[in-house]
């Protein structure tokens, strides 16, 4: 998995409405590359439907590769720290795989993505965005 942001603190640090960890250009964004196959799925999505993909990434395997990262996200104890919280207490198995086909199936159409949204931050897993999301496979 590749994405922008470091780790799950960055997303309480300015800018907050594009959390991106290099320097805007002024023409926008034009240089890149995104290293794809047949099955990658590439994602440009706002801050906190950003903030969900990558957390539910790392939770999924959050004994092994990112218990640390989840630690240091909880102890700074911000809005992002209240979602990765929401999330741990679940008690949920999370499987990252069965989220992302759940996101990119209600993606397909507006009024079933919306209301997905709408769930999500009903349950407490999402902050308040403009949740822009596109995908493209």
């Amino acid at each position: 998995m590749e994405y922008s942001i470091a780790n799950l603190v960055e997303f309480n640090n300015p800018p907050y409405l594009i959390n991106y960890i290099n320097v805007l250009q002024e023409k926008g964004y034009h240089q890149g590359v995104f290293h794809t196959d047949d099955d990658s799925i590439v994602f440009v999505a706002s801050d906190t439907l950003s903030h969900y993909i990558l957390m539910m990434y790392q939770v999924e395997d959050r004994q092994k590769k990112f218990k640390e990262e989840l630690d240091a996200a909880i102890k700074v104890h911000s809005k992002n720290s209240q979602l990765i919280n929401n999330v741990l207490s679940s008690r949920k198995k999370i499987y990252f795989d069965c989220k992302i086909k759940k996101i990119t199936k209600k993606a397909k159409c507006e009024d079933k993505f919306k209301q997905y949204l709408k769930g999500l931050k009903e349950q407490h897993l999402i902050g308040h965005d403009d949740y822009s999301f596109a995908f493209f496979d």
